[in-house]
């Protein structure tokens, strides 16, 4: 792991500590339980702006290799909302340490950054025009389907553990409901990777047993 991430990921490790939460690491722990992990070091922590000014409400980083280890960041304002919901993001949050996605994702990043020149001048091009002609829809790279594969795998994870679709589909149809359509974008071409209403039609296909 080149040196800037481990710092980047040290750091935000020891803040997960600082801010860990009771109620967070409860829920996370049950999660964790009940997929089978009966040892792990993920901290779960809540967070606000003047904590951590991102734009996203939930997030994780870490790794399962022995034990499942890392970080689950929450935003303190997701305590109001319904238990079941709240299930669900946590489990979301923790199936992407489980599943090995901040290590695939520090694999791209710096594999893309290692590309020849002109190379990453084609990518960035790509970029530029999918996003000046809005055809993101129409034309996708494989850059966004990675993003959107390790969402939609996160996604089933956490409702087969949890055992329900329900607090999903209405969670996700919430955030719909305040104007919120794209889910996710890459963060390798910074375009529209993946929907709510896709994430929420893969989620009604998932078996549950």
């Amino acid at each position: 792991m080149p040196i800037q991430h481990v710092f980047s990921f040290y750091k935000l490790y020891k803040l997960s500590k600082k801010y860990s939460d009771d109620y967070y690491t409860e829920v996370g722990g049950d999660i964790l339980y009940k997929a089978g992990f009966r040892k792990h070091y993920i901290n779960y922590a809540s967070f606000n702006r003047e904590i951590l000014d991102l734009p996203t409400p939930a997030f994780s980083l870490g790794f399962n290799i022995i034990y499942p280890f890392g970080a689950v960041f929450v935003n303190e304002e997701f305590k109001k909302l319904k238990k079941n919901w709240l299930k669900y993001i946590i489990a979301h949050e923790t199936a992407h340490i489980i599943l090995n996605h901040y290590p695939l994702n520090i694999l791209l990043s710096e594999g893309i950054a290692s590309l020849p020149p002109n190379i990453r001048v084609l990518i960035e091009l790509y970029r530029f025009t999918s996003a000046s002609l809005n055809l993101y829809k129409e034309i996708t790279s494989p850059l966004e389907g990675i993003t959107a594969e390790k969402e939609l795998d996160a996604d089933e994870w956490a409702v087969k553990v949890i055992g329900m679709k329900k607090p999903a589909i209405e969670f996700l149809t919430w955030l719909k409901e305040k104007g919120l359509k794209i889910s996710h974008y890459s963060p390798y071409t910074g375009l529209p990777a993946l929907s709510i209403d896709e994430r929420i039609m893969r989620i009604k296909k998932i078996r549950l047993r």
